[in-house]
Protein backbone atom coordinates (compact mmCIF):
# COMPACT_ATOMS: atom_id res chain seq x y z
CA UNK A 1 0.00 0.00 0.00
CA UNK A 2 1.03 3.22 -0.60
CA UNK A 3 1.14 6.38 1.59
CA UNK A 4 -1.14 8.66 -0.28
CA UNK A 5 -1.04 11.55 2.37
CA UNK A 6 -1.56 12.24 5.80
CA UNK A 7 -4.06 14.47 7.96
CA UNK A 8 -1.40 16.55 9.76
CA UNK A 9 0.35 17.85 6.23
CA UNK A 10 -2.60 18.24 5.03
CA UNK A 11 -3.85 20.32 8.17
CA UNK A 12 -0.92 22.89 7.35
CA UNK A 13 -1.36 22.68 4.03
CA UNK A 14 -4.55 24.40 4.75
CA UNK A 15 -3.27 26.80 7.14
CA UNK A 16 -0.72 28.27 4.75
CA UNK A 17 -3.01 27.92 1.90
CA UNK A 18 -5.51 30.19 3.90
CA UNK A 19 -3.06 32.71 5.35
CA UNK A 20 -2.44 33.38 1.16
CA UNK A 21 -6.22 33.39 0.25
CA UNK A 22 -7.01 35.49 3.40
CA UNK A 23 -4.69 38.41 2.56
CA UNK A 24 -6.19 38.34 -0.98
CA UNK A 25 -9.84 38.33 0.54
CA UNK A 26 -8.96 40.84 2.56
CA UNK A 27 -7.51 43.44 0.75
CA UNK A 28 -10.68 44.79 -0.67
CA UNK A 29 -12.56 44.41 2.60
CA UNK A 30 -9.67 46.45 3.76
CA UNK A 31 -10.12 48.89 1.28
CA UNK A 32 -13.58 49.70 2.31
CA UNK A 33 -12.75 49.94 5.80
CA UNK A 34 -9.60 52.13 5.89
CA UNK A 35 -11.18 55.60 5.11
CA UNK A 36 -13.61 54.69 7.31
CA UNK A 37 -11.27 53.37 10.00
CA UNK A 38 -8.26 54.34 10.42
CA UNK A 39 -6.32 52.09 12.14
CA UNK A 40 -7.13 49.33 9.32
CA UNK A 41 -4.54 51.19 7.15
CA UNK A 42 -1.98 49.08 8.06
CA UNK A 43 -3.31 46.18 7.66
CA UNK A 44 -5.08 47.01 4.44
CA UNK A 45 -0.83 47.50 3.63
CA UNK A 46 0.23 44.42 4.93
CA UNK A 47 -2.08 42.36 3.22
CA UNK A 48 -1.61 44.43 -0.39
CA UNK A 49 2.20 44.04 0.02
CA UNK A 50 1.50 40.03 0.66
CA UNK A 51 -0.97 39.32 -1.88
CA UNK A 52 0.95 41.74 -4.15
CA UNK A 53 4.15 39.08 -3.32
CA UNK A 54 2.26 36.03 -3.70
CA UNK A 55 0.94 37.44 -6.69
CA UNK A 56 3.97 37.90 -8.46
CA UNK A 57 5.43 34.91 -7.14
CA UNK A 58 3.29 32.61 -9.28
CA UNK A 59 3.64 34.86 -12.47
CA UNK A 60 7.05 32.69 -12.98
CA UNK A 61 4.65 29.26 -13.01
CA UNK A 62 2.82 30.47 -16.13
CA UNK A 63 5.40 31.94 -17.66
CA UNK A 64 7.71 29.09 -18.53
CA UNK A 65 4.75 27.35 -20.46
CA UNK A 66 4.09 27.87 -24.14
CA UNK A 67 0.74 27.33 -25.21
CA UNK A 68 0.14 30.49 -27.37
CA UNK A 69 -1.82 31.97 -24.75
CA UNK A 70 -0.98 36.03 -23.51
CA UNK A 71 0.41 35.83 -19.72
CA UNK A 72 -1.54 39.40 -18.95
CA UNK A 73 -4.96 38.06 -18.65
CA UNK A 74 -3.67 35.11 -16.80
CA UNK A 75 -1.80 37.26 -14.15
CA UNK A 76 -5.04 39.12 -13.61
CA UNK A 77 -7.46 36.24 -13.37
CA UNK A 78 -4.77 34.86 -11.05
CA UNK A 79 -6.17 36.25 -7.29
CA UNK A 80 -9.25 34.15 -8.63
CA UNK A 81 -7.44 31.14 -9.53
CA UNK A 82 -6.38 30.76 -5.85
CA UNK A 83 -9.58 31.34 -3.96
CA UNK A 84 -11.16 29.20 -6.18
CA UNK A 85 -8.72 26.77 -5.61
CA UNK A 86 -8.50 26.92 -1.94
CA UNK A 87 -12.70 26.27 -1.70
CA UNK A 88 -11.57 23.03 -3.68
CA UNK A 89 -8.54 21.90 -1.27
CA UNK A 90 -10.74 22.48 1.73
CA UNK A 91 -13.55 20.44 -0.31
CA UNK A 92 -11.19 17.54 -0.52
CA UNK A 93 -10.98 17.03 3.10
CA UNK A 94 -14.61 15.53 2.74
CA UNK A 95 -13.89 12.97 0.12
CA UNK A 96 -11.42 10.28 -0.08
CA UNK A 97 -11.92 9.57 -3.58
CA UNK A 98 -8.72 10.65 -6.24
CA UNK A 99 -9.09 11.10 -9.98
CA UNK A 100 -5.20 11.27 -11.63
CA UNK A 101 -5.25 10.14 -15.21
CA UNK A 102 -7.22 7.10 -16.02
CA UNK A 103 -6.88 5.86 -12.50
CA UNK A 104 -8.91 6.38 -9.34
CA UNK A 105 -7.97 6.19 -5.94
CA UNK A 106 -10.20 5.20 -2.84
CA UNK A 107 -8.41 5.88 0.24
CA UNK A 108 -8.83 4.97 3.37
CA UNK A 109 -9.20 6.76 6.48
CA UNK A 110 -5.40 6.23 7.56
CA UNK A 111 -4.31 7.79 3.72
CA UNK A 112 -3.71 4.66 2.44
CA UNK A 113 -5.59 3.91 -0.69
CA UNK A 114 -7.28 0.86 -0.46
CA UNK A 115 -8.94 -0.38 -4.09
CA UNK A 116 -7.52 1.35 -7.38
CA UNK A 117 -10.37 1.40 -10.40
CA UNK A 118 -8.71 1.83 -14.08
CA UNK A 119 -10.61 2.91 -17.34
Amino acid sequence: MARFGSLPLWLVAALGYGMVVANFVAVPVLAVLAPVLPAAAPLLAQAAGASLLFWLGAIPLRAGVRDGQPLAPWVLRMPLFIVLGYAGFIASAWGSTVRWGDAEYRMGLDGRIRHVVRR
